[in-house]
């Protein structure tokens, strides 16, 4: 698996990516919306990412100097922060995807293939 949260296979670099993360966390708490259960750290060896995620496979990394979600459209398989992909929290899609996905008029929120869950690529 080319995620992992073995500090064993952790270098300095993402150490200290780790450490950014925790002290972020201290100081500022989680950012919205970022379930407290299950939370721990993770490493994409493929991306070399550091980040954190929980038992709802959500994603939360430094943005600069602040915590932020990170999220991951399981339509088209575009991640960022909420305004790198313009992130709409009701449909769980990138916006390019709601544009072509989401039906305002239908009133069903759970309507179509849309998933409300928040996937971690490769964990």
């Amino acid at each position: 698996m080319e995620v992992t949260s073995n500090l064993e296979e952790f270098g300095f670099r993402e150490i200290k990516m780790a450490k950014d993360l925790l002290n972020a966390w201290v100081e500022e708490g989680l950012p919205d919306g970022f379930y407290s259960v299950g939370v721990k750290i993770a490493f994409n060896k493929r991306s070399g990412l550091v980040f954190l995620t929980n038992e709802d496979h959500q994603v939360a990394m430094m943005d600069g100097d602040k915590l932020e979600m990170f999220y991951y459209c399981h339509q088209c398989g575009a991640e960022g922060f909420s305004y790198e992909i313009d992130w709409d929290r009701e449909s769980y899609l990138c916006g390019e995807c709601c544009d072509d996905h989401c039906d305002e008029d239908s009133g069903d929120e759970d309507s179509g293939s849309i998933i409300k869950k928040f996937i971690v690529k490769d964990f």
